[in-house]
């Protein structure tokens, strides 16, 4: 959602101070975030079987940020 943790444990322990009741419920005292419309297109450019391509799969996590970065990404990582 969000919403930082600390938000709300803080949110929840205010409430419990002015109530005096501890409520654990699943409902959020926060308003949800409405996507605009550009997040929204790319959601469904995203969902859409169509656009879809089979996930690669790596062995370890170079093999994984060779393939993303390319494969002279550590040494260009270390001369900084």
């Amino acid at each position: 959602m969000g919403v930082p943790l600390t938000t709300a444990v803080n949110a929840m322990l205010k409430k419990f101070v002015r109530e005096g009741v501890l409520v654990l419920e699943s409902e959020c005292p926060f308003p949800s975030h409405t996507p605009n419309a550009e997040t929204r297109r790319a959601m469904r450019e995203a969902m859409n079987p169509k656009n879809r391509r089979k996930d690669k799969l790596y062995t370890n996590v170079d093999e994984m940020f060779d393939d993303i970065l390319g494969k002279r990404w550590r040494a260009r990582s270390t001369t900084t």
